[in-house]
């Protein structure tokens, strides 16, 4: 039996907050080739313009709707690209000046928004939204007008918004609710690495 490529698939957005009472682990990868000399000097070349993250937490007892919901779609990311916020490492927005461009500030924070992955865009009384990096600049980030997978129209979101980066990558086993022993049974693991 032939699985499709993952990468042609739509991705499955998981926006669920953690615990914040539990751990919240993101590690970074960087790739670098060391080559040393035979007096012990050592040249090294960095392969990875950015680095590549992963992020695992804990999502808190849900309700047995809310869980039951929640092992229905993980069937679905078996397999599929998924897109989870780095919540540690939100931006206040400065301003969106059109429904494409979001102005986040000159930050290094910036750094971790990467074209072709996502952005989750979270303000009080709107709809909290997934949208697709076109391209990353010294202080905004230009969104996707229209995309190949589909999603709901931006709001106009206002100044003081949270903008997460996202790891757009894949569940790692493990982290199957179906397979992972829990003490709590409607508490799920979730850990996402870039692919």
């Amino acid at each position: 039996m032939a699985f499709p490529d993952s990468s042609s698939l739509a991705p499955v957005f998981i926006d669920s907050e953690p615990d914040w009472g539990q751990p919240i682990s993101v590690l970074t990868q960087h790739f670098t080739d060391i080559q040393s000399a035979r007096e012990g000097s050592e040249q090294r070349a960095r392969r990875r313009v950015r680095p590549r993250y992963s992020i695992s937490f804990i999502v808190p007892g849900l309700a047995t709707l809310d869980y039951s919901i929640r092992k229905a779609k993980a069937l679905k990311e078996v397999g599929r690209p998924v897109v989870v916020p780095i919540w540690t490492a939100w931006l206040a927005l400065s301003s969106m000046t059109t429904v494409d461009r979001a102005a986040l500030g000159v930050t290094l924070a910036l750094k971790k928004f990467k074209a072709a992955s996502w952005a989750y865009f979270v303000q009080a009384g709107k709809v909290s939204t997934f949208r697709r990096i076109t391209a990353v600049g010294s202080n905004f980030i230009d969104l996707h007008a229209t995309d190949a997978f589909p999603v709901p129209p931006i709001p106009a979101f206002t100044a003081g918004a949270a903008v997460y980066p996202c790891v757009l990558g894949r569940r790692a086993e493990n982290s199957c609710p179906f397979i992972h022993q829990r003490v709590n049974l409607t508490d799920e693991p979730i850990f996402a690495e870039e692919l």
